[in-house]
């Protein structure tokens, strides 16, 4: 599991450095004076959005295979239970 969530650390940088870039362009005083610290926040709040976002794209397969594991014990639980409350009986 750790190799894999090194793995999925690499690809992070470059979104989360995209997205940086993105809030700092929304953070320019265009229309009204933004202080730097506004401008600051959103560079911030972009790269917190590129991190999270990278991490879970490169996470997607990990996700898809977890997920699928879980609706498999789900049905089988689920089919466990109805026959406890349904018993079939062959006489």
């Amino acid at each position: 599991m750790l190799p894999y969530l090194g793995e999925v650390g690499q690809g992070r940088a470059s979104a989360s450095r995209d997205w940086r870039v993105r809030g700092r362009i929304g953070g320019l005083p265009i229309w009204r004076r933004k202080s730097k610290t506004v401008t600051l926040a959103y560079g911030l709040l972009g790269g917190a959005i590129g991190l999270t976002t990278g991490m879970a794209w490169k996470s997607r397969h990990l996700s898809a295979s977890v997920a699928g594991s879980a609706m498999k014990n789900i049905g089988k639980v689920r089919d466990q239970q109805w026959l406890t409350k349904h018993p079939i009986d062959y006489a």
